[in-house]
């Protein structure tokens, strides 16, 4: 993994009223993804996410090794084994948002502009 990578053991929480579950995070190349384990990278994640929007991470106030994380206008919530994993994901996640301002990466890219028909434009061809 590069500089700017990180990877390691995350809970995320599941719809209500499922318990915290265990996964292997991922984040490289501007995506968060996550494994059932470590030794399943080499596959397909069972969910991954682009980082092109505003990102943002805070650790909990109510628990040190919560992690609040923002990704647009989505926000994820996921806790590490200990307060200083949780900081350490928290700077990671800040460290991509710092490199994607608001505005700086389009969250879609634009529509491509419609082609001409090849008759010219005229209807019914």
């Amino acid at each position: 993994l590069g500089s700017d990578a990180m990877e390691g053991w995350l809970y995320k929480r599941g719809k209500e009223p499922k318990p915290w579950a265990k996964r292997w995070f991922v984040l490289v190349d501007g995506r968060m993804s996550y494994f059932s384990s470590a030794d399943d990278t080499r596959g397909t994640p069972k969910w991954s996410v682009a980082l092109a929007h505003k990102t943002s991470a805070s650790v909990s106030g109510e628990d040190a090794r919560q992690l609040i994380v923002s990704i647009g206008t989505e926000a994820y919530t996921l806790r590490a084994e200990t307060p200083q994993e949780a900081s350490t994901w928290a700077g990671a996640f800040n460290t991509i948002g710092a490199a994607h301002p608001a505005g700086a990466v389009p969250a879609h890219p634009p529509p491509a502009a419609p082609s001409a028909p090849a008759n010219g434009g005229a209807p019914g061809g």
